[in-house]
Order: structure tokens, then C-alpha cells, then sequence
């Protein structure tokens, strides 16, 4: 998120803060730039942001995503309200607020403004990513605003038809289009200031001819902000059909036979101290990239965040990192420490 998005959702989130998760935040940022200094795991405090998965399934068919591109092993499944209910209670006063997002479609599950509403309740700040295929009514849009949601981010990857639907397979443009106009109009008709409508644009060979017309769609559907963002391909066959011609657009470097990430050799992740990504299982993993669950922590239906936060092998997976980041599987494709995104303006 860049710097202008955070001041924007902290502003706006502001009634949302304490001293306390201040305090927390100031712990943490503390701890983990020692953590780079000393290479040794130093972790004071508790994960700022929780990452919640309410659907592990999708709607969609998209090749760079590790649901969509059917990589992940797991059966699909829909997270629990009451176990939901459990983990949000779980999770400590001074953390800043949770993502309801992770490898699937979160509108799936039909208790999202439920959720939403929760979590709210409990002064956290929520965060949530659709393809927004099924924002489809105003009554929708308007559960979603009343629901109290601080920001909503939305792919509008293609100027037209035929370039969205390449890679958004079994999606329509018209529909992530008509679901920024439907919030927006909610948001006018309910007086809200929220949630931020984020419109985002991922550059891919099909479709850096068309930043300019996706820009213009986006603000005149109503989104807030408009950014572009770098594509995910998972093999060097995959770039040579994705990458823009722009390599100001790629998170990768070219090697003679594959692709390695650009900062791959940075033994540092600000994931690890900051964010707690929990499984539509409940399984505790210590990153968004370990879609399989290989390096699983804990369960989250079963322990507390204080239970698992800190535990033996979770401090072990930081010491590798800080030692060898290339040298965990998960974080070759990760975008940690990567420009992932880049400002309108550019």
C-alpha cells in the first residue's frame, strides 16, 4: 500500500486508534529492524494486521493465482461464522485490524457484512480485495457501506472485454465496472466516507496499452484511487505470455533459463513481524505464499494469536529467513521488499 493509502485509511480509521495499538505498532517496527540489524529474531509485541480467509474457493479462473489456477491441494470450503466469531476474539487489543482476504473470493461466503460488522464492533480496522463479480444490486452495495468497511479493493485489469477476460477468466469488465459504480452511489446515499474504493490495474502485455483508458473507466465508475500493480507468473513460460514490454512493470530479473524475483537475496520480510494469515481451516501459516500450508504454526479454531505468535517454530522460520531467505521455497515468488505497485501518477 503506498504511503498516501495509509495515511488516507489511518485518517479515515482514526476513531479506530488507541494508545495502546500505537504503542503496539511502535513495538513492533522496533523489534523488527533489530531483528535485520542483529540477524536474530527479536519479536516484541503482536501482528498489526490479521489476514482472515473467508472463502478458500473462487468464482473466478485467473493463471496467476494460486486459486484460480487450481495450485492450491486443499478442498474448497467456507470459513465458519462462529469460528470466526472465535478467532476475532482472539485476536489482541492492539492490533490494528484484520484483512478478510486471502486465497480465495471472499463474497462467497454469505456472512461477509456479518463479518465486516464483527469486527467493527470489536474497533478494528477491516480491509477487504474482491473481484467484485458478485456486487451486483444496490442493496449489496449498501449492506457493504452501512457495514462499516474501511477500504474494498477491486481489479479492473483491462480496458475492454476481451483484455480483462484474459486473464480474469469467467469474469466480465461490466460487472467489476457496475460494482464501483453501485459502492459509490451507496457511499453518496448513505453519506459515507467509506469504504475506499481502490481500483486496481495489473500491467500485463495485453493490457499496458490500455493504462490510460483503465484510469479514465475507474474514475468514472467512482473508484477513489486508481493503481497499477506488477503481474505474478509462476515459470518463464508464463512471463513470456504476461509480462509487459515494460520492465519497469516486473517484479522479476531474467536469468538464462528462468525468472528470480529482484530482491530474492534480501534476508529480511516485514510480513513476518507484521501480518498473522490464518486459513479458512483455521491453519496458521506465516505468510500469503505458503498456499499449501507447508510451514503451518498452529490452528487458530484452537490456540490464540498470543499462543501462537511467538512460539518456538515460528521464531525458527524468522531465523531461517534472516539467514537465507532464498533458501525457503515460499519466498521465491513473494513480493516482499519488491515495488509491487505503482502510484497513478506514474
Amino acid at each position: 500500500m503506498h504511503l498516501k493509502n495509509k495515511i488516507n485509511l489511518i485518517y479515515r480509521s482514526r476513531r479506530s486508534l488507541t494508545p495502546r495499538k500505537i504503542w503496539n505498532y511502535a513495538l513492533v517496527w522496533l523489534s523488527e529492524r533489530l531483528s535485520y540489524l542483529l540477524k536474530r529474531p527479536i519479536v516484541w509485541g503482536y501482528p498489526l494486521w490479521t489476514i482472515i480467509e473467508p472463502a478458500n474457493t473462487c468464482n473466478l479462473n485467473c493463471p496467476g493465482c494460486y486459486t484460480g489456477g487450481g495450485l492450491r491441494k486443499d478442498k474448497s470450503d467456507i470459513l465458519d461464522f462462529e469460528k470466526y466469531k472465535k478467532v476475532v476474539d482472539s485476536i489482541p487489543k492492539s492490533s490494528m485490524g484484520i484483512l478478510l482476504y486471502f486465497r480465495g473470493e471472499p463474497l462467497l461466503n454469505n456472512r461477509i457484512v456479518d463479518m465486516i460488522e464483527y469486527a467493527k464492533a470489536k474497533g478494528l480496522i477491516v480491509r477487504t480485495g474482491t473481484n467484485a463479480q458478485l456486487i451486483d444490486t444496490p442493496e449489496f452495495a449498501h449492506a457493504l457501506v452501512k457495514s462499516g468497511l474501511d477500504w474494498i479493493r477491486i481489479p479492473l485489469d483491462g480496458a475492454t472485454e476481451e483484455s480483462y477476460s484474459k486473464y480474469r477468466v469467467g469474469g466480465t469488465l461490466e460487472k467489476a465496472k457496475n460494482a464501483i459504480r453501485l459502492l459509490s452511489e451507496a457511499k453518496k446515499e448513505l453519506k459515507s466516507a467509506t469504504p475506499t474504493i481502490l481500483a486496481q490495474f495489473i500491467v500485463f502485455k495485453h493490457t499496458e496499452d490500455e493504462i490510460d483508458e483503465g484510469r479514465k473507466i475507474a474514475y468514472e465508475c467512482g473508484a477513489d484511487q486508481f493503481y497499477l500493480k506488477t503481474p505474478m507468473v509462476f515459470s518463464a513460460e508464463q512471463g513470456r505470455e504476461l509480462l509487459p514490454n515494460n520492465k519497469k512493470f516486473w517484479r522479476y530479473n531474467e536469468t538464462p533459463d528462468d525468472l528470480e524475483l529482484k530482491s530474492i537475496n534480501r534476508n529480511r520480510c516485514r510480513r513476518l513481524w507484521t501480518y498473522y494469515n490464518i486459513n479458512v481451516d483455521g491453519v496458521v501459516v506465516p505468510c500469503c505464499f505458503d498456499a499449501n500450508k507447508d510451514y503451518a504454526m498452529g490452528n487458530a479454531f484452537e490456540e490464540t494469536v498470543r499462543d501462537i505468535w511467538k512460539k518456538p517454530e515460528y521464531m525458527d522460520f524468522r531465523r531461517k529467513v534472516l539467514k537465507n531467505r532464498k533458501g525457503t521455497p515460499i519466498c521465491r515468488n513473494c513480493t516482499e521488499g519488491i515495488q509491487l505497485y505503482f502510484k497513478d501518477a506514474d
